[in-house]
């Protein structure tokens, strides 16, 4: 890894564990203005590790084991997962599915400049 690319991350750890230490001690309307902003950023963190996870999976093929970075290894773990097939349900067993199904409000916080 380039110097200054190891660099920029090592300071982008610190400044984010830093923030996260001083959050309790700042007024709500800071604490808004900083949730609003790291938003972005946190975006950005989610595209690079879907890419790099993306390419992990591909380079390993379906099977388990590790991808070596420079200083870090990606390992790829095959979970069983057991999941309910709603739309299934809801097409053969409609009265079961009615009779399960809650509808529920989701409270969704987002930001937008004042």
């Amino acid at each position: 890894m380039k110097l200054v690319t190891q660099t920029d991350l090592e300071d982008l750890a610190l400044l984010l564990e830093d923030l996260v230490k001083r959050l309790p001690k700042m007024k709500r309307e800071e604490r808004i203005d900083v949730a609003a902003r790291v938003r972005t950023a946190a975006k950005h963190l989610e595209a690079i590790d879907k890419i790099v996870k993306d390419e992990v999976k591909e380079v390993r093929k379906g099977k388990e084991g590790y991808v070596n970075g420079e200083t870090w290894k990606a390992k790829l773990s095959l979970v069983s997962v057991t999941r309910l097939d709603q739309k299934a349900l809801k097409e053969v067993k409609p009265n079961i599915w009615n009779e399960f199904a809650k509808d529920n409000e989701d409270q969704r916080v987002s930001f937008e400049p004042r």
